[in-house]
């Protein structure tokens, strides 16, 4: 596994302020959900542990979720793969899952160090799966 420190020179998309598009999701089980798009109130984020917690709740990692970027950075990492059981939710393998970031100006002013964990390990995310052969798999959106 790469480190964040491998992360120099890579770009992070950034969708600001996007269309307003329907929100697509299917549900596959109960557990288990596909979608294009999820929302996550970064009001609810002050430190690292609500961060962790916040994530996890919205995209239902596992009981052993780590609560560290490595663990968040893996758990991201197999958005498109329902079976390796790192999430709850789920795009179709191919496509991307924007995370729609609400009060993220607020976010970014409070909790610094988090805003740009999140930036870095977004993009990280998507640079471990380019170089693995596959295609990015998270963007985000932010909204004030």
């Amino acid at each position: 596994m790469g480190s964040i420190d491998s992360l120099r020179g890579v770009v992070c998309s950034l969708s600001i302020n996007p269309s307003e598009a329907m929100l697509q999701e299917h549900h596959i089980s109960e557990s288990t959900m596909l979608t294009s798009r999820i929302s996550l109130n970064c009001e609810n984020i002050q430190d690292w542990l609500s961060f962790h917690e916040e994530f996890a709740r919205v995209f239902g990692f596992p009981d052993f979720y780590g609560k560290n970027m490595d663990a968040w950075i893996d758990c991201l990492t197999s958005l498109d793969v329902p079976a390796d059981g790192m999430s709850g939710v789920h795009c179709e393998p191919g496509s991307v899952l924007t995370v729609q970031l609400e009060n993220v100006k607020s976010f970014a002013q409070r909790c610094p160090e988090q805003y740009i964990a999140l930036l870095e390990c977004t993009a990280f995310v998507n640079w471990r799966r380019i170089e693995t052969g596959s295609s990015s798999v998270l963007t985000l959106s932010f909204h004030n």
